[in-house]
């Protein structure tokens, strides 16, 4: 297992070179899915958690997050039980949640990159990597840029994930 910041892979001792291996033995359609696996999990874990939350009365940021958005009060916003139900419901909900959702960010290396490159080399275009990458700039620049104005600083992940994009078209023009 190689660990990255947004979480691994599992890849197998026959592969010797992960990225040619992965390339000639897994299509566009199976990449699709194994790279919604994970972020889809993710939620999934997220919605059985809430839910169970919801139903034992814990408050939980996500309710507020959600009474934001909606204007609707959704479950308990008192803590009444224990601090420590509510930090583990939290800390199984936020990485689950948000996590999940920049994974799926249209930004290689990220799942949603991944996604966005497999649906590109599907539909025959013309050129689908350089389209992948340029998208993959965009979104990584805009986010990191958005996330450095909010005072986050892994938004400097994304400015050098918009980098290495950046690095990976230039060597793709060059026919590396």
């Amino acid at each position: 297992i190689v660990l990255y910041h947004f979480g691994g892979l599992a890849i197998s001792d026959g592969f010797g070179n992960w990225n040619g291996a992965r390339l000639q033995r897994i299509g566009p359609q199976q990449q699709i899915i194994i790279s919604a696996a994970g972020p889809g999990f993710q939620l999934a874990l997220a919605l059985v958690v809430w839910l169970i939350g919801l139903q034992l009365q814990i408050p939980m940021s996500l309710n507020d997050w959600l009474g934001r958005w909606t204007g609707a009060e959704i479950g308990s916003t008192e803590l009444g039980g224990s601090i420590v139900m509510y930090a583990l419901f939290d800390a199984i909900l936020f990485p689950s949640t948000a996590w999940a959702i920049l994974n799926l960010a249209p930004i290689l290396p990220l799942d949603g990159g991944q996604i966005l490159r497999s649906g590109l080399l599907l539909s025959r275009l013309a050129d689908p990597m350089r389209i992948a990458y340029t998208v993959s700039i965009g979104a990584a620049a805009l986010l990191g840029l958005y996330f450095l104005q909010q005072g986050q600083p892994f938004g400097i992940m994304f400015l050098l994930l918009a980098a290495s994009n950046w690095q990976a078209l230039q060597m793709g023009s060059r026919g590396y």
